[in-house]
């Protein structure tokens, strides 16, 4: 939906903005889990944990039906009329019979590919990009949608966004064992909240804004650079998480969002410019499988580094050494560009 209300120019900070629903509520998570729990309104204890955010989903489900229009798809293409094209060409003339020259063999070149021009759309971007409609079917399903995610760039984008996504987990699965095995006399409530959902927000926004700017001068690599940068900006601030007590760390988990949540809305602004505009659906489902079950599946190696080094040595190899990870991957992917 959001590829097809936003131009290429915006879409970075478009699907940043949008993900600021995942730092909102996983920020909110911890405030809920910890103060509602620990409320044991009418005895239920952790159970109204789960009822608040259920009545959260309703009120939202309800204003997205309320407000959210739903968009012309493929909104961000405008096919070519035959006046526009009629009016290129009279720019382009000089004489009349050079007009008159143009316009037979226009004439001869539209009766001679009426049948690949069924198949084969010219269309053009608001952002003055040419691209083509019908690159694999008329009708694009999953298979063409696979086929559209078989290329080098995306399939070492998945593979950098695959390792940053497990960093995220890795983090996102231990923030609270990790306190309550290092700090638990101290209450990370509302720490982890302002932390996630102040530094997460400016990070997705900031990330986007930039992206978009620099995608102007450098193209499409410039986004690339901005996903490789982050995370090794993010790198540091993540392991100072690690390493310092509360509240230091928490000022390090600050700078550690803010760098490393730059990430998202742009990752998938290089996609939707990477895969056609066909199969951007499928494309892009299919792209979040594979990231969310990778990157969601691979925080159970900490377990055995445990075991083997220490908790905390574990998530230093898996949360700050995947940033750093994915910003090469990331920073590789703009030689196959």
């Amino acid at each position: 939906m959001i590829s097809d209300m936003f131009p290429e120019v915006l879409r970075a900070l478009a699907l940043g903005i949008f993900n600021w629903g995942i730092y909102l509520g996983y920020g909110l998570s911890y405030a809920v889990g910890n103060f509602v729990t620990e409320a044991d309104i009418g005895g239920l204890g952790w159970r109204w944990s789960y009822i608040v955010t259920g009545i959260m989903g309703v009120v939202a489900t309800l204003l997205l039906f309320l407000v959210v229009p739903e968009p012309p798809r493929g909104g961000q293409f405008k096919l070519k009329t035959n006046t526009e094209e009629e009016m290129d060409d009279k720019n382009n003339k000089t004489t009349d019979k050079d007009t008159e020259q143009k316009e037979t063999n226009c004439s001869k070149d539209n009766d001679s590919s009426n049948t690949e021009a069924s198949n084969n759309k010219t269309v053009d971007s608001v952002t003055e990009s040419n691209t083509k409609e019908g690159l694999i079917s008329d009708n694009p399903g999953l298979l063409e949608g696979i086929k559209s995610l078989l290329k080098p760039p995306v399939l070492v984008l998945c593979l950098a966004a695959c390792i940053r996504h497990t960093a995220g987990f890795a983090w996102a699965y231990n923030t609270q064992q990790y306190f309550l095995t290092y700090y638990p006399d101290f209450n990370l409530g509302l720490w982890v909240t302002g932390a996630s959902i102040i530094g997460g927000s400016l990070g997705v926004a900031v990330g986007g804004l930039v992206s978009d700017r620099l995608v102007k001068r450098i193209g499409i690599k410039a986004r690339v650079y901005v996903l490789a940068g982050s995370q090794l900006l993010a790198s540091p601030f993540a392991a100072g998480v690690l390493y310092f007590p509360p509240p230091g760390a928490f000022f390090s988990l600050l700078g550690a969002y803010i760098f490393a949540e730059m990430w998202f809305g742009v990752l998938f602004a290089v996609l939707l410019e990477l895969v056609s505009g066909s199969v951007q659906s499928t494309g892009l489902a299919i792209f979040l499988f594979v990231m969310n079950n990778v990157g969601g599946n691979l925080p159970v190696l900490i377990d055995p580094l445990s075991n083997l080094l220490s908790y905390r040595t574990a998530l230093l190899i898996m949360y700050p050494g995947g940033y750093f990870a994915s910003s090469i991957v990331f920073f590789l992917t703009s030689f196959v560009l």
